[in-house]
């Protein structure tokens, strides 16, 4: 994957995981909040459960392309530069 992609898919990996913190945030407070109120929170932590695997996946994915990212950088920085060919001798008649 080439460095403007790899930045993009990381950024990307990186608003998934503020808004499964958003997510995962918010489905605390429903939960608190029919606790609070005697209700049934079952269903409530089953999606809770479901949020908090969404957002394992998506450390291991930024985390994939951090490594990518990373062996990208130690490549390019370990390539030789590519000297310009020699001129070509001219023919002798």
């Amino acid at each position: 994957m080439d460095r403007d992609r790899l930045e993009k898919a990381l950024e990307r990996a990186a608003e998934r995981i503020a808004l499964g913190e958003k997510r995962i945030a918010h489905q605390k407070d429903i939960i608190a909040q029919l606790e609070r109120t005697g209700r049934d929170a079952d269903k409530a932590k089953g999606l809770l459960v479901v949020h908090e695997g969404t957002q394992e996946i998506n450390f291991t994915v930024r985390d994939i392309l951090r490594r990518q990212q990373k062996q990208a950088l130690k490549e390019h920085s370990t390539k030789k530069p590519k000297r310009p060919k020699k001129p070509a001798k001219p023919a002798k008649n």
